[in-house]
């Protein structure tokens, strides 16, 4: 496990647990105000994930990198709605996941596994 894994885990922005020598990971990610822009905590270099858009969200969230979001009819990033899963993922940079919504307290739940 990497340091930066390690780091998060210790500060309480991942939970985990270990089955067959595999740590699994789960996070909600929450977007407060429509339209921010929240870094995801997980590096996505490192694991492989599956994404959720909560049945009980109000409108779709978007993954992507740092512009994520709508502009118009236009989307950049991926759009997820709620109930929907997307994965298994595995991205092969390190660069930080973002997501965004068009609803305040919206959330993205990933599951991952290093």
């Amino acid at each position: 496990m990497s340091t930066e894994v390690q780091e998060r885990l210790m500060s309480g922005h991942l939970s985990t647990s270990e089955v067959n020598g595999s740590v699994l990971y789960h996070q909600v990610v929450n977007v407060p105000v429509i339209g921010q822009i929240v870094q995801c905590p997980v590096s996505p270099g490192l694991l492989t994930f599956v994404l959720q858009g909560p049945i009980s969200n109000s409108g779709p969230v978007y993954i992507g990198g740092s512009t994520v979001g709508r502009t118009g009819t236009a989307t950049v990033g991926l759009s997820i709605r709620p109930g929907v899963t997307y994965g298994p993922v595995r991205l092969s940079n390190t660069r930080p996941l973002h997501v965004t919504a068009d609803n305040a307290n919206d959330k993205l739940v990933i599951f991952g596994v290093a």
